[in-house]
């Protein structure tokens, strides 16, 4: 079981590690991700295949921070002061559309083809309210 774990989290899991590595940014303290994915889903703000149900419930759990909020915003939308953003990437290929998640200086595969090939199509904007 915690194989086929690890195989969805690597597969589904770039918006979830995004959210996890902006916690660790914010907290400067780490938490494990797999403990972080486990818990996640046990109080449902993250499917078993990474499907992100509620990304402002899942920072206050990463960050232990209470009060986060979340929202799309367009490409264009530039943070204003005490606000994260998390891009969202997508590509268009002869087999089908990718989409992917990173955080504009982190990408949580390393140097995906969907960021270096791929267009910003929106971005998920955190601030804590």
């Amino acid at each position: 079981m915690i194989q086929r774990q690890f195989e969805l989290l690597g597969k589904g899991g770039c918006y979830f590690f995004c959210l996890w590595k902006l916690a660790r940014d914010i907290t400067g303290t780490y938490k494990d991700p797999y403990r972080l994915y486990v818990e996640a889903i046990d109080k449902g703000f993250l499917t078993e295949d990474c499907w992100v149900q509620d990304p402002a419930k899942l920072m206050e759990l990463a960050t232990e921070q209470l009060r986060w909020t979340v929202f799309h915003a367009p490409p264009e939308y530039q943070p204003a002061q005490g606000e994260y953003e998390i891009l969202r990437y997508e590509w268009k290929t002869p087999t089908g559309q990718l989409a992917h998640f990173v955080l504009p200086d982190w990408d949580p595969y390393g140097d995906s083809l969907t960021r270096r090939y791929g267009r910003i199509v929106s971005k998920r904007i955190l601030r804590r309210v």
